[in-house]
């Protein structure tokens, strides 16, 4: 396993709210869910979300594990993933989760105004990619 010294964080996941880290984030580039907890729940088995693609069957895992404070932290995490890197879906999942923090802070608000707003952000933050016609090609 490797260092814990690489680029992570974590977005909510769908059962984040049962105590469980959500969805780690490696290096910007590759996603992990919680699979196993041990008894205390304070230390987490995490595998790449590739691990039941079948083209894949990626083994790349991660271990989280919780501070005093609550919070979580990558242990440790191997490097080995057998697929590509899939930026487009992470960016997609934090523009998600912008909208999701927008709607939440002000829920009266329509949510067509907290799509707006990210899609705004999206705009300024990526431009427009030099990728994006030739991915439009691809398939």
């Amino acid at each position: 396993m490797s260092s814990t010294k690489r680029e992570h964080y974590f977005l909510p996941g769908r059962k984040s709210k049962n105590g469980g880290p959500g969805i780690l984030v490696v290096e910007g580039q590759y996603k992990f869910r919680k699979n196993k907890a041990n008894k205390e729940k304070n230390k987490f088995i995490m595998y790449c979300v590739q691990q039941n693609n079948p083209e894949f069957g990626c083994k790349a895992r991660a271990v989280v594990a919780t501070r005093e404070d609550g919070s979580f932290f990558m242990h440790s995490c191997d490097g080995y993933h057998n697929h590509l890197v899939n930026r487009a879906e992470i960016t997609a999942e934090e523009l998600k989760q912008r909208m999701a923090e927008i709607v939440r802070s002000n829920p009266v608000e329509p949510v067509g105004e907290a799509i707006k707003a990210v899609k705004l952000q999206a705009a300024e933050e990526f431009g427009d990619d030099d990728d994006t016609e030739n991915n439009a090609n691809v398939g």
